[in-house]
Order: C-alpha cells, then sequence, then structure tokens
C-alpha cells in the first residue's frame, strides 16, 4: 500500500469513525426520550393502580400471559454485616454489648420503599382459570361438578 492510500484509507476510517460516534450519540439521546417518556406513563399508570386498589393488569396482543403490577422493593442504606463486624472487632466478645447496638440500629434506621411497575408472566394457574372462564363466556356448556377446583385459587 503505498502513502496515498494509506492515508485515503486512514481518511475513511476516520469519516466512518465520526459518522458512527454522531449515530450513537443520536440513538443515546433518543433512548434517554424513551425513558423519560415511559417513566413518566410508568408514574401514571402507577398512581391508578393504587387509587384504584388494582392489584393486577392483564396484558393482551404480543404481551398475552403476561400482567401489569406494582413491585415494592425495600431498601435501607446501611449493611448489618459489616457493622456487625466492625462491633464484633471493637467489642470482641461482648455478644450482650453486640446485640444492643444492633438493636438501637434497627430502631432508628429507616426502610425506603421504591414502588415500581413490572411486566410479569401470569402464573399458570391463573392462565389455566381464565381459559376455562372464557370458555364458559363464550356459551359453553357448564362445567363438569369434578373440573370446578380448576376455578378456585389456591
Amino acid at each position: 500500500m503505498s502513502n496515498s492510500e494509506e492515508l485515503q484509507f486512514l481518511n475513511s476510517t476516520i469519516k466512518q469513525y465520526l459518522t458512527i460516534s454522531d449515530e450513537i450519540k443520536t440513538l443515546s439521546s433518543a433512548l434517554s426520550d424513551r425513558r423519560n417518556k415511559r417513566d413518566n406513563l410508568s408514574k401514571f399508570i402507577l398512581n391508578f393502580i393504587k387509587e384504584n386498589k388494582i392489584k393486577e393488569i392483564n396484558l393482551e396482543g404480543d404481551y398475552k400471559g403476561k400482567q401489569i403490577c406494582e413491585t415494592i422493593t425495600k431498601s435501607t442504606k446501611t449493611k448489618k454485616n459489616n457493622i456487625r463486624e466492625a462491633l464484633e472487632e471493637l467489642f470482641k466478645n461482648d455478644t450482650d454489648t453486640i446485640n444492643k447496638v444492633i438493636e438501637c440500629i434497627d430502631n432508628k434506621s429507616e426502610v425506603k420503599e421504591i414502588s415500581r411497575l413490572k411486566i410479569n408472566k401470569c402464573s399458570k394457574q391463573k392462565r389455566r382459570k381464565e381459559n376455562i372462564e372464557e370458555l364458559l363466556n363464550d356459551g359453553g356448556t357448564p362445567i363438569p361438578e369434578h373440573l370446578k377446583y380448576l376455578l378456585t385459587d389456591n
């Protein structure tokens, strides 16, 4: 390869690199916009679910067999194992003092609950029950006594 061919190849490579960098920047911005929009929609749905005391929403179409529901995660900022290890180093064999301090920390620690929407698969039992109810609603024959247990929640 001659010097001019190498320079052309380098220039071409740099142009491709810059083009892809611009595409990544554009896509990242679009992704950020969509995440913000999804978060706003999620807040609205979550608020509606809470206000109307809805446990779950069954989905249709591409999401058939799945449901939207609220998930709550709890978090505390302190890690008890780290605190216990530090206390054991300081107080050696004084387990009473260690337990009292841990108990005091437990009483004063705040638990933060984070509520989010989540798309879950419906349980097999729930899907089976929905399929049976759908058959019954379509004007089918009444369900026999020996199969009615399928409609009850266990």
